[in-house]
């Protein structure tokens, strides 16, 4: 959970709105501080790359076959469940085209897919049998910025640095069990697009498109 921060409802669940997380997680890539619930876990239980982490953050190397970095055990059981809020603070190091941050997915042959990634705009959707995707125009592709991105059933939406999210209210219900979870490209091949640093990575029950904009100012 972010400090001083308390996880925002949708509101009342319906029988649509489908599963969503109970855990709160906090991952500080700078500080070394993962926390489940307030408790401390090791990065190497939840992240198949640990070695990855330096001063900067969890690197995403700059297209490579094995850039990405694969989510494990707790959290990728969190991830998959595809009801939360994930708020990703991150520096993108190579200005080129697009940056990868958060990729989950039914299997490596990827059918169906939910993303958070960044080029011209900060871009967040999810791919079933019906399509939804919300972007933030702005350019984020220098210096640090913060994004959250609430996905449901119900609701897709993604606020970055502060502004006010956008929304695709429509319901996809469609998608397919998801079971692989990375940062910064797919699951098969391992490969990554530009450069870029995951700086924090927090995810939390799902949050209100109103409530996003105070996660990331």
């Amino acid at each position: 959970m972010i400090p001083g921060v308390a996880a925002q409802p949708l509101g009342r669940r319906t029988s649509d709105s489908g599963p969503a997380i109970t855990n709160s997680w906090s991952l500080n890539f700078l500080t070394g501080t993962y926390l489940k619930n307030g408790s401390p876990v090791a990065l190497s239980d939840i992240c198949d790359k640990p070695e990855r982490v330096g001063v900067n953050g969890l690197e995403i190397l700059d297209n490579d076959t094995d850039g990405s970095v694969l989510m494990l055990g707790d959290l990728l059981a969190d991830m998959v469940v595809a009801g939360w809020t994930v708020i990703v603070e991150f520096e993108k190091v190579t200005i080129g085209t697009l940056a990868e941050l958060v990729f989950v997915c039914d299997e490596d042959v990827i059918n169906h897919s939910i993303y958070l990634d960044v080029y011209t705009s900060m871009q967040a959707g999810d791919i079933g049998f019906s399509i939804r995707n919300a972007s933030n125009d702005g350019e984020f592709r220098s210096g640090v910025h913060k994004a959250a991105f609430t996905r449901t059933n119900l609701l897709l939406a993604v606020s970055t640095d502060g502004s006010d999210a956008s929304i695709d209210g429509s319901a996809n219900t469609t998608l397919n069990p998801m079971v692989v979870a990375t940062w910064g490209g797919l699951p098969s091949p391992r490969e990554s697009y530009d450069a870029v640093y995951i700086r924090t990575f927090d995810l939390i029950p799902p949050v209100g498109a109103g409530g996003l904009p105070a996660l990331t100012a």
